[in-house]
């Protein structure tokens, strides 16, 4: 793997490359778990000049487009017409805040949660005997007072806001010159294997936002689309009236039942579930299709002991 580059981009030449959907998730990536405020204090972050962290991206032409999870909801799909993919290794969570900040969406989260992108507002007159009142805010618009920032930040600001007054459209200006102008660091990777990349959302993610064992043998998994597997059982298991937040049980119950016990008596450890399967399909192409039989009847097992709890 080639070292690393090292750039920042603002907020306004993100949302052209947005615009353009060069960016793309990768299958081994989690979906949007963030709730709204920590949509607003990030946005904030960024209003304040504050540091929000590096995005990693792993530039890949467009072969490795099998590679995608086509099923994401909060960021754009992938042009296909693109030369190259920009895989979103860390940040995407990120990533897809400064997104909806302009499409203002209602989109839920991982957990079922909706959340209306449209309600992140700037506060045009903050509380200032309050100590680091927070400037952008999830809540309700009121106008002139909480004002939505995809109006701020659309092209056509001005016009949104008719008949205000010179010191109201000073703040809305200013409001909008931060946001645009923040400046994004962005490391780029080039020339990684898919494994390679694997290793390295472990480290990164470990260092942030929790991730959980099922994460690191997804992440491992990368020849397989594992996560789009257990989210579809997921799916099937809360059609039964089970309101089941995490994937993590389903990969775990996976490792218990379809694979063989150490010589302690204990299952394997995900992880190492997961590298022995990624190595025996590399070896043997056949190797797939055994990994989705066995998949299959786990899952038909699952089912039958959720539909048993049920009654």
């Amino acid at each position: 793997m080639k070292p690393p580059t090292l750039q920042r981009w603002t907020v306004a030449t993100l949302r052209r490359h947005l615009l353009a959907r060069r960016f793309a998730v990768p299958k081994l990536q989690r979906n949007f778990v963030w709730d709204p405020g920590r949509a607003a204090k990030l946005l904030d972050s960024i209003y304040r000049d504050m540091p929000i962290g590096s995005l990693f991206v792993w530039e890949m032409d467009r072969k490795s487009a099998h590679l995608i999870r086509q099923a994401t909801n909060v960021l754009p799909s992938f042009d296909g017409a693109n030369k190259h993919v920009w895989f979103v290794i860390d940040g995407q969570q990120r990533l897809s805040v400064i997104h909806q900040a302009f499409e203002a969406e209602v989109r839920p989260n991982d957990a079922g949660r909706e959340i209306d992108f449209g309600r992140l507002c700037y506060v045009v007159h903050p509380d200032l005997d309050q100590e680091n009142v927070a400037r952008i805010v999830y809540r309700k618009p009121v106008d002139r007072e909480f004002v939505p920032l995809k109006d701020i930040l659309a092209v056509d600001w001005r016009k949104r806001m008719p008949s205000r007054s010179k010191w109201f459209l000073a703040k809305i200006r200013d409001c909008r010159r931060r946001l645009l102008s923040y400046p994004v660091p962005i490391i780029t990777v080039q020339s990684a294997t898919l494994d390679e990349i694997g290793e390295v959302f472990i480290r990164v993610n470990s260092q942030g936002m929790r991730i959980t064992s099922a994460d690191r043998a997804i992440a491992l998994m990368g020849n397989l689309d594992v996560r789009a597997m257990a989210l579809e059982l997921r799916q099937k298991v809360r059609d039964q009236v089970f309101n089941m937040g995490s994937i993590d049980p389903i990969l775990m119950g996976f490792n218990l039942i379809a694979e063989r016990q150490t010589i302690d008596g204990d299952p394997p450890k995900l992880e190492a579930m997961a590298r022995k399967w990624s190595k025996k399909i590399k070896t043997h192409t056949d190797e797939k299709s055994k990994f989705k039989k066995v998949w299959h009847r786990y899952q038909e097992a699952f089912l039958n002991a959720v539909d048993y709890l049920h009654q």
